[in-house]
């Protein structure tokens, strides 16, 4: 498809847009891993089997910046076109630019999008006692 565009309603980059992940996924960052889950599936007949599934997910204590830096650095190159609506923004970028930004900025560093570099890749989920969750995995 093409012309493409990722359309933002009020919401910033670092709090959404999941397709630097995938983007991420193309260049095969060291800190994502496929962690393996298994579960009863049961299909719409009641019938059911044991099932595993993958997912791509960040090393235990990966954390994504949380920052406007690259959201900045796409408006202000034009690539990111903001308007305003009401109190807050409506925002838009073409695939083909956020791809391209995304991948270089990754080419320059991979750990661009990281609050930190990792000081050391372990391959499970991180639990955070406070939300008594899972927070990724």
């Amino acid at each position: 498809m093409d012309d493409v565009k990722f359309v933002f309603l009020g919401a910033r980059l670092h709090d959404c847009f999941t397709y630097l992940h995938y983007v991420e996924y193309c260049r095969n960052v060291p800190y994502q891993f496929y962690m393996s889950f298994t579960g009863t599936v049961i299909d719409a007949d009641g019938k059911s089997a044991e099932r595993t599934q993958y997912i791509r997910t960040k090393c235990k204590g990966v954390t994504l910046r949380g920052d406007e830096r690259f959201e900045d650095y796409l408006t202000e190159c034009g690539y990111l076109k903001k308007v305003r609506l009401g109190d807050s923004f409506v925002s838009a970028i073409l695939k083909e630019d956020a791809f391209r930004e995304i991948d270089g900025a990754l080419a320059r560093d991979v750990y661009y999008f990281l609050k930190e570099p990792p000081t050391e890749m372990k391959r499970e989920y991180t639990y955070d006692p406070s939300e008594r969750r899972i927070t990724h995995c």
